[in-house]
C-alpha cells in the first residue's frame, strides 16, 4: 500500500501470514464474508464466534458493535471485525453532500471535517466506511451524482486526496476509507443507476482513473468495484478491471469489497450460469470480500476442492484482509470515548462548509446582501423549514435536531416584521390554496426569500430522474410570488444540477445550494444578510435543458464547434426550407449551446480583475517546471474571496484532447482594492495524457486560461520542444480493449 512506511507493513504481512497458517478453511471463507444486520443477533454472534463471518455493516449501536468484536475476540484466533456504515458526508451532523463539498473548492476544510466525522464514527465502534465515491458524472439524471464529486477529474482527485486523508488521519480515532466505484459508474447510460458503461481505455485513464489514483497515493486501502458492467464485464467479476488496471498498472495492492449483492447479480447481467459460477469469477477478479450475497460462504469451499489453483488464489485474498486489518490498528485493544465535546466541533466545521458551498448564481442590483434587517420579510417555500430535508442523501445516523433550517435561522436574525409560509406541502406538491397564500404575503413584504428546489430522497443511490425541473407545482410558485414580490430572493436546495431558467429569469438573486446539510439555516442566512461572503464555486456545468445532457467544460472541441453568431435556431428555420448541411455545426436547434452556467461559475459581492499573466518554464524532463503567475484585484467595495482556476489547452495531439483541462486553483481573500500576485507550479506530469496504451507528453504549443470559471479568456502561450520534455517514461501499459 502506497505511503505506508515499510516497518508498519512488515509487522503487519508477518502477523497475518502467522495468523493464515493456523486458519482452517471454514476460517479463511468467513473472512471473505460480510453480512448486514442492524444488532447482535444470537445467529450473528454464533457465526462471528464460529469464524464465519469477517465484516459486517449497518451495526450502529454501540453495544451492539461491542459484542460482536467480543465474539471475535473470543473465537479460535481472535481476529477483529471489520465494522462498515456508509459515513457518506457526516455522521450524526452532515456537512454537505458530497457535491457540495466540492462546491468549496476547500479541500483543507473538507479534510477536517472529514478528520472529526471519522472520530465521531469510530467512538461509535465504526471502523470502516464505503467513501468517498469518486465516479465522475456528467449527467445530472443520474441521483448518485450527489455523492460525487462532480464533472471534472483533476477536482474530484483533489478532494479524493483530501477526503481519504481526513477519514485516516488518527489510527485509533479513524475510519478507513473504501473509495468507489471502481470504474465508470457514474458514466451509465441515460443517466440511470445500474445500467451499463461503454468507455474507451483512453476516457478511462484520463478521466475515471485518476481520482482512485489519488485516493490510493493518500493511504486508501480498500476499494468497491462498480455495480455496472464497463464495457460488457460487470465490476465484480472483471479480471481486466481490478486486475489488469486496478493492480497491475494503478498499483493497489489492499482489499477490493464488493458493492451489495454485486456477486449475485453476475448471472442476472448474463456473465455466470449461477451462484457457484458467480462465486468463481469473484475470486478470479480478486474481489476480496463478498458483501452480502453470500456466495463465497455457499461455494467456495467447493470450489477449492474442485481445483487447487482456488485455495492459492483464497490465501492470497485472506492475507491481504489480515494486512490491512491489522494496518487499520484493529488487532490493538479499542479505547472509546464520548464524542460529546465533539459535536460543537462538527457543527462548526459544516456550517463553514455549507457556508463556502452555497453557490450565487445571480445577484441584480446587488440586491444581496439585504441591508435592512429591520424591513419586512416573507420566507416562502416547501424547504424554507425543512431540518430533514436540507441535509441530503445518505444521512441514515443525522441527528436532526442539531439541523437548524432557514426558516429558523432568518427568524433569529431579522429585526423587523417576518412572514412565512410554505406555499407547498413539500417539493412535489400541488397547489392546495397555499400558492395565493404565498402570493399574498409576498406582495406585503420588502424583501421575499423562496426556497425551492429537490427533498433529499429525490437524489441519491436509485433515485434518477428523467427531468430536471423543479417538482410538482414549484414553477407555479415562483411565478405567482415573482409577480406579487417587490424584491425576490430565490434559494435552491437540490442534490443535482437543475434546469433553473425560470428563477433566472424570475429573480432578482438565485443562490444554489447542494443539500447543505446540518448548517443549512446559519450558513445561508450568514450569505443573505451580508455576514459573510458567498465563495461556493461550481464543481458541474448547470445545463439551459436536459436536452443538453451530458453537457460539461472539458468536451471535445470537435470538428464542426458552434460559433457565435452563426447558430440558427429551430424558429428562425424558413417553412419550407430545404434540406442542407452546409456550414452547419454542432448544437441543437432549440436551445442555445452554451450552459446556462459553466463548471466553475460564482459571484461573489464584489468584483476581481485579472492581468499580468505570464509563464515560465525551468529544467527538462522529470525536473521541468511550469511557473504561471497572475495578478487578482478586487475592484469592488467589499472583501470577497476569489477561486483562482487555472486551466490547459493541448490544441494539436495524437489523440483530440479536450477544449480545456482544469490543472490547479487557489482560493484567496482579498480587501476592497487589493491586489495579489498568484502562482501555480506544475510538472511535466501535468502536460500528460493518455492514448489508451500510455502514459506521454508531446513537444508543441501549449495554451493556459486563468480566470474564475472554465469560460475564462485570459490566455497565454507556452512552447516546449522535445528536448525540453525528455525521454523518461512516464508509464506505458500494453494492453487495450
Amino acid at each position: 500500500m502506497k505511503g505506508l512506511d515499510p516497518d508498519r507493513h512488515h509487522a503487519a504481512d508477518a502477523w497475518a501470514q502467522d495468523v493464515l497458517a493456523k486458519m482452517t478453511l471454514s476460517e479463511k471463507i468467513g473472512q471473505l464474508n460480510q453480512v448486514s444486520e442492524d444488532s447482535a443477533s444470537a445467529a450473528l454472534v454464533e457465526a462471528v464466534a464460529a469464524g464465519r463471518v469477517g465484516s459486517v455493516l449497518n451495526v450502529v449501536d454501540p453495544t451492539e458493535i461491542d459484542a460482536l468484536q467480543a465474539a471475535a475476540g473470543e473465537s479460535r484466533l481472535g481476529i477483529p471485525l471489520l465494522v462498515g456504515r456508509d459515513v457518506v458526508h457526516g455522521f450524526e451532523v452532515m456537512a454537505p453532500i458530497p457535491l457540495g463539498l466540492a462546491a468549496t473548492w476547500n479541500p483543507a476544510k473538507v479534510e477536517e471535517f472529514c478528520t472529526l466525522t471519522a472520530a465521531a464514527a469510530r467512538s461509535r465502534g465504526i471502523n470502516w466506511t464505503f467513501a468517498p465515491m469518486l465516479d465522475v458524472c456528467r449527467d445530472p439524471r443520474w441521483g448518485r451524482i450527489a455523492e460525487g464529486f462532480g464533472e471534472d477529474a483533476w477536482l474530484t482527485s483533489v478532494m479524493a486526496g483530501a477526503f481519504v486523508r481526513g477519514l485516516q488521519a488518527s489510527p485509533e480515532e479513524s475510519l478507513l476509507a473504501c473509495p468507489k466505484h471502481f470504474a465508470g459508474y457514474g458514466a451509465s447510460e441515460s443517466g440511470l443507476d445500474y445500467n451499463r458503461t461503454y468507455i474507451s481505455d483512453i476516457e478511462l485513464f484520463n478521466v475515471y482513473f485518476p481520482p482512485f489514483a489519488a485516493a490510493f497515493d493518500a493511504g486508501a486501502m480498500t476499494v468497491m468495484p462498480s455495480f455496472s458492467d464497463v464495457n460488457g464485464q460487470p465490476g465484480a467479476g472483471n479480471q481486466r478491471l481490478l486486475k489488469t488496471f486496478l493492480r497491475d498498472q494503478l498499483g493497489f495492492s489492499g482489499v477490493i469489497v464488493s458493492d451489495w449483492a454485486a456477486l449475485a447479480e453476475l448471472p442476472i447481467h448474463g456473465v455466470a450460469e449461477d451462484g457457484k459460477e458467480a462465486a468463481q469469477l469473484g475470486l478470479n477478479a480478486g474481489v476480496h470480500i463478498d458483501m452480502m450475497s453470500g456466495l463465497y460462504e455457499r461455494f467456495v469451499a467447493e470450489l477449492v476442492d474442485e481445483d487447487p489453483e482456488n485455495l492459492a488464489q483464497l490465501d492470497a485474498l485472506v492475507l491481504e484482509i489480515l494486512t490491512v486489518k491489522h494496518l487499520a490498528g484493529l488487532h490493538e485493544p479499542q479505547k472509546k470515548k464520548s464524542m460529546e465535546p465533539a459535536i460543537d466541533a462538527l457543527l462548526h466545521s459544516a456550517t463553514e462548509l455549507a457556508s463556502e458551498s452555497c453557490v450565487l448564481l445571480t445577484n441584480e442590483g446587488g440586491t444581496l446582501p439585504i441591508m435592512n434587517r429591520s424591513d419586512s420579510l416573507a420566507v416562502i417555500g416547501p424547504l424554507a423549514d425543512q431540518r430533514e430535508e436540507q441535509l441530503g442523501t445518505w444521512s441514515f445516523d443525522a441527528d436532526p435536531e442539531v439541523s437548524v433550517s432557514i426558516l429558523e435561522a432568518l427568524k433569529a436574525r431579522w429585526q423587523g416584521s417576518l412572514m412565512d409560509s410554505a406555499g407547498l406541502s413539500h417539493s412535489r406538491g400541488v397547489d392546495e390554496g397555499g400558492i395565493q397564500e404565498a402570493a399574498g404575503i409576498a406582495a406585503k413584504a420588502a424583501q421575499t426569500v423562496l426556497v425551492l428546489g429537490e427533498e433529499a430522497i429525490l437524489s441519491g443511490e436509485a433515485h434518477c430522474r428523467s427531468r430536471l425541473d423543479l417538482p410538482g407545482d414549484q414553477i407555479r410558485l415562483l411565478n405567482a410570488v415573482a409577480d406579487a414580490a417587490e424584491k425576490l430572493i430565490v434559494v435552491i436546495l437540490a442534490g443535482r444540477p437543475l434546469e433553473l431558467a425560470d428563477a433566472v429569469d424570475h429573480a432578482d438573486a438565485v443562490l444554489f445550494c447542494f443539500h447543505p446539510g446540518s448548517g443549512t439555516g446559519p450558513a445561508v442566512a450568514d450569505l443573505l444578510l451580508g455576514d459573510s461572503g458567498p465563495s461556493g464555486r461550481l464543481p458541474v456545468t448547470l445545463p439551459r435543458s436536459v436536452g443538453q445532457v451530458p453537457i460539461y467544460y472539458g468536451r471535445g472541441h470537435t470538428g464542426r464547434p458552434p460559433l457565435q453568431g452563426e447558430v440558427q435556431f429551430l424558429d428562425d428555420i424558413p417553412i419550407g426550407a430545404k434540406q442542407y448541411s452546409t456550414g452547419n455545426t454542432a448544437y441543437h436547434l432549440d436551445v442555445d449551446p452554451s450552459p446556462l452556467f459553466p463548471f466553475g461559475f460564482g459571484k461573489s459581492y464584489t468584483e476581481f480583475h485579472y492581468d499580468q499573466l505570464a509563464v515560465s518554464v525551468a529544467g527538462t524532463g522529470q525536473t521541468l517546471t511550469i511557473s504561471i503567475e497572475v495578478s487578482v484585484t478586487n475592484i469592488g467595495d467589499r472583501s470577497g474571496i476569489e477561486t483562482v482556476q487555472l486551466y490547459l489547452r493541448d490544441p494539436v495531439a495524437r489523440v483530440a484532447r479536450p477544449v480545456r483541462e482544469l490543472k490547479a486553483f487557489e482560493k484567496v481573500m482579498l480587501a476592497p482594492e487589493e491586489s495579489r500576485r498568484v502562482e501555480f507550479k506544475l510538472g511535466i506530469k501535468d502536460l500528460a495524457y493518455h492514448d489508451g496504451r500510455s502514459w506521454f507528453v508531446e513537444p508543441g504549443r501549449f495554451e493556459w486560461f486563468v480566470g474564475s470559471d472554465s469560460t475564462a479568456r485570459l490566455s497565454c502561450r507556452m512552447d516546449l520542444d522535445a528536448s525540453q520534455i525528455g525521454d523518461e517514461p512516464l508509464g506505458d501499459q500494453t494492453n487495450s480493449y
